[in-house]
């Protein structure tokens, strides 16, 4: 009742049809992304050498390395193994602290 209450608006029937067209549309724009990037993505845990449990943000680069920010340093993962970056204090090239909340690859890579 409280549905076709929102339809009979000029918002709620905007809105209806905007939905359905999403729902319609949504499906072929994962078809298509997976048709030309097929990947295939199964759970990463501790037993596969993730530095912790809780990924808090991850982004894979143009080499197609997947990265993991977590709260216990940086895990780059290349399909089989990982590596783990974090902080270290006697080392300006070393990441500044160990939580990593956000990633965005540079222009230059």
């Amino acid at each position: 009742m409280q549905i076709l209450a929102l339809c009979l608006t000029r918002r709620g029937w905007l809105f209806a049809c905007l939905a359905s067209l999403l729902a319609l549309i949504a499906p072929l724009g994962v078809t298509l992304a997976n048709e030309t990037h097929p990947m295939r993505f199964e759970q990463l845990s501790l037993r596969d050498g993730l530095s912790q449990v809780a990924v808090v943000t991850m982004l894979q680069d143009a080499d197609g390395f997947l990265w993991f920010g977590t709260e216990n340093g940086l895990n780059r993962y290349d399909g089989y193994e990982f590596v783990h970056y974090k902080a270290d204090r006697g080392n300006p090239d070393a990441l500044r602290n160990d939580f990593i909340y956000s990633l965005a690859e540079a222009p230059d890579g």
